[in-house]
């Protein structure tokens, strides 16, 4: 709201929303009434005074328009593109002075800075912006995808690398560079008004910050951000280097339109050369500037915002707007670290315990309050110099993760964190594992057996998700690996008994890969042809493509008619890869004569995953699908349709 004007209070940012919103319903005299009413402790805000130029436009007062126009630039108004296009001050154009205007906007160094605040999905909010009371209005929570591994996205082990990456830069201070971009394409003119602010508010918080001409920073080691504005870039021509818990994005229409046959470079692309997060829209938003993230992006992020935080108070409208990355990383914040007095790590207790949390000696910034979460719930408050009460009698026998969080008395509300295993016995419970494995692999079946004296239900549950129920005091479990994911996992083991006395217990498993598929030795069959083998009734033909939704119909397969497409393809190096099958019927999938996938009533996606081992690969799919329809992809790095470049046959 402009960096000239004075602090708006809750109230008058209420108001302001609501007169926006009487605008949007075009009812000039009532959102001019509002305006005007804010005006009186507002007359520096360049966005008031803007608003005020289109008010008066409409109601054709076009002296008093062109009036708050001149005012709006003179306090800071600088987005001359939208300026320029905007269709609320047309009658304005044709008037004396408004090229001059324009060509102010052009020219001036932008006077424009924005708040940046830290975000609590507790919080709740009216829908006029306004922070709402308890139990009133709307609560929200900022959401970005981790990973994308279909159509152009990453591998499974990108992903894991750029989550672990960004993890590993919190707090770490970063000394790199953060590039805005300057080009002739519409995309990066859009933002250019606020690149200058930008880098001017990057500098005095001592990051490094730069305006650049071109698509991509070029033969740069310290690349810590990127603004570009590009539909495509091809990132290792530049010759640059993205440091961990960098933010980098171009701008594109459908950048975030990750199917294979899309035209512009897919944000994925920022990921696996090294940035923690980038954003893309979906479909064409054409050049305006509110659904994608303007340049203070990087000015959140450098005063120690989340990259979730950051992303979401750079975009006005993001709901065409994919954010892809790791939302919590925060490389620039100044985190606290938490202590405490009274509570030692794997002490057993009962009955109330008090303690108190504390930050490091070496800790100058004020703490505006503590949290304790208990058993991932938030159990209680409190402000410094105060303590703890827990009373534990309430609570099931067993182990816990006490996390103990200081919230740092800024905006941002950084926060840093203590957490404290402890066990608690009150009722006399325990939780006995009589089989547990401490490994399985991804495709065999997870065997428990759990007891606990007088139990009446056993539960367990996996981050909170119920795998399953069992009624008496024994439960024998059986969990499918696949349904865990890859990799090491805590299963919570809850018991109960009629007497509401309760116990838990955790269980550490590690889900492995199945056996690696081995390659086969195809070559020796002679020489491949391009293109997979589809038989049907007696028939044979070669298929060198299943992008098409008819490709079966078109090959002459009729609905609900059995047919075998077969094919064979090649794996540089060891690898996991999936296959992913879409269609109604009865489908089976056999790799390297090994069934994968055996299912009699397909109906949506079926996503297998491959654990393949360099060398050539055979696979062969046996179905009877109704349309006839079916949609295949493979890869390792994203997936796509099978096609001639990639599978061959041979000669029946």
């Amino acid at each position: 709201l402009g960096t000239l004007d004075q602090p708006w209070q809750t109230s008058e940012k209420a108001l302001y929303q609501q007169a926006l919103s009487l605008f949007n319903q075009k009812k000039w005299d009532a959102a001019c009434n509002i305006f005007l009413k804010l005006e009186e402790a507002h007359s520096k805000s360049p966005s008031l005074l803007y608003n005020l130029a289109c008010c008066m436009a409409w109601k054709d007062d076009l002296k008093q328009a062109m009036e708050y126009l001149e005012r709006a630039v003179a306090m800071g108004w600088c987005n001359y593109i939208h300026t320029l296009q905007d269709p609320d001050i047309q009658k304005l154009r044709n008037l004396p002075g408004f090229e001059s205007l324009l060509r102010k906007m052009q020219a001036m160094e932008a006077r424009y800075n924005v708040d940046s605040n830290g975000f609590r999905n507790a919080y709740s909010w009216t829908n006029f912006g306004a922070m709402a009371r308890s139990g009133e209005g709307s609560r929200y929570l900022l959401c970005t995808m981790l990973g994308f591994t279909s159509g152009r996205g990453n591998s499974l082990d990108e992903v894991r690398s750029y989550l672990r990456r960004s993890k590993a830069a919190d707090g770490t201070q970063p000394s790199g560079t953060i590039y805005y971009m300057l080009n002739d394409d519409i995309r990066s003119k859009t933002r250019q008004y606020a690149f200058k602010s930008a880098v001017d508010v990057l500098q005095n918080l001592g990051i490094h910050a730069q305006i650049e001409t071109g698509i991509l920073p070029q033969s740069k080691s310290n690349v810590m951000g990127v603004m570009a504005g590009t539909s495509n870039f091809a990132w290792l021509e530049s010759k640059s280097m993205i440091l961990p818990g960098a933010l980098c994005e171009h701008f594109t229409s459908l950048g975030g339109a990750l199917k294979q046959d899309s035209s512009q470079t897919p944000i994925t692309t920022w990921l696996r050369y090294g940035a923690a997060g980038t954003s893309g829209t979906v479909v064409e938003p054409y050049a305006i500037a509110a659904k994608f993230p303007n340049a203070f992006l990087h000015v959140h992020y450098a005063r120690g915002c989340t990259l979730a935080e950051s992303f979401y108070q750079s975009i006005q409208n993001p709901m065409q707007l994919i954010i892809l990355g790791d939302p919590m990383t925060r490389p620039w914040a100044k985190i606290p670290v938490v202590e405490v007095d009274g509570l030692i790590p794997n002490q057993t207790y009962k009955g109330k315990i008090q303690f108190q949390a504390k930050v490091s000696a070496m800790e100058s910034r004020p703490i505006h309050h503590y949290e304790l979460f208990v058993a991932g719930r938030r159990y209680a408050a409190c402000f410094p110099g105060e303590k703890f009460d827990l009373e534990t009698s309430y609570l099931p026998d067993g182990k816990y993760l006490v996390k103990l969080v200081a919230v740092v008395n800024d905006p941002v509300q950084t926060n840093g964190q203590l957490i404290v295993p402890i066990y608690l016995q009150n009722h006399g419970q325990e939780i006995q594992i009589l089989a547990c494995p401490t490994t399985i692999c991804y495709n065999e079946m997870l065997n428990l057996e759990i007891a606990m004296r007088d139990a009446t239900e056993i539960l367990v549950l996996h981050n909170a998700r119920r795998l399953a129920s069992v009624s008496g005091p024994v439960a024998k479990v059986q969990i499918p690996g696949k349904t865990l994911g890859l990799g090491k996992i805590t299963l919570e083991i809850l018991g109960i008994t009629a007497a509401q006395s309760s116990a838990i217990a955790q269980i550490s498993v590690e889900i492995l890969p199945p056996p690696v598929l081995a390659a086969s030795s195809a070559r020796i069959y002679g020489k491949p042809i391009p293109g997979l083998l589809l038989t049907f009734e007696g028939q044979q033909k070669i298929i060198q493509s299943t992008l098409a939704k008819n490709w079966l119909l078109e090959s002459g397969v009729q609905s609900e008619q059995s047919f075998v497409l077969q094919g064979y393809f090649d794996v540089p190096s060891k690898t996991i890869a999936q296959f992913q099958l879409r269609g109604i019927g009865a489908i089976q999938l056999i790799c390297d004569s090994t069934t994968v996938l055996d299912i009699e009533k397909s109906e949506g996606w079926q996503y297998i995953p491959l654990f393949l081992d360099r060398g050539s690969h055979s696979f062969t799919i046996k179905a009877k699908v109704f349309g006839p329809e079916l949609d295949i992809r493979f890869g390792s790095v994203g997936t796509a349709s099978l096609d001639q470049s990639l599978f061959y046959h041979f000669e029946p």
